[in-house]
């Protein structure tokens, strides 16, 4: 299980933020659907290399708590044309904690068939 954010790439609509822009992400803003927003993306050394050789024998599953839209649209631009994730998640699969107000990767949902100590997970926080 992979995370995006500060995982595999560092995205922020500032591109002055940025040493180096590998993509261009556009989506639809949720307040006003008519503007397009920008995420410029700069993906972490050899993070392209790493998934297609990981894909031949894992499963991988990209999970955020980014919204459906971000996270499909960061899965097609790191993909290029190959499949690389087999599932991808996002903030509709995470639980929600009112007394931290955050949202949680409940990693149960990863459990229908398979065993949880066969999952290792990649992610920035804990």
């Amino acid at each position: 299980m992979l995370d995006i954010d500060e995982t595999l790439l560092f995205a922020t609509p500032d591109k002055s933020l940025l040493t180096k822009i590998d993509k261009k992400i556009s989506f639809r803003l949720k307040d006003n659907r008519l503007n397009l927003s920008y995420l410029y993306v700069s993906y972490r050394p050899y993070v392209l290399e790493m998934l297609k050789i990981l894909s031949k024998d894992y499963e991988i599953i990209l999970f955020t708590t980014g919204t459906a839209e971000y996270a499909w649209k960061v899965a097609q631009s790191l993909q290029k044309g190959e499949k690389y994730f087999d599932h991808v998640l996002s903030v509709n699969h995470c639980l929600y904690a009112r007394e931290k107000n955050m949202y949680i990767k409940d990693l149960k949902i990863l459990e229908m068939g398979r065993n949880l100590k066969d999952i290792l997970i990649v992610d920035n926080n804990i």
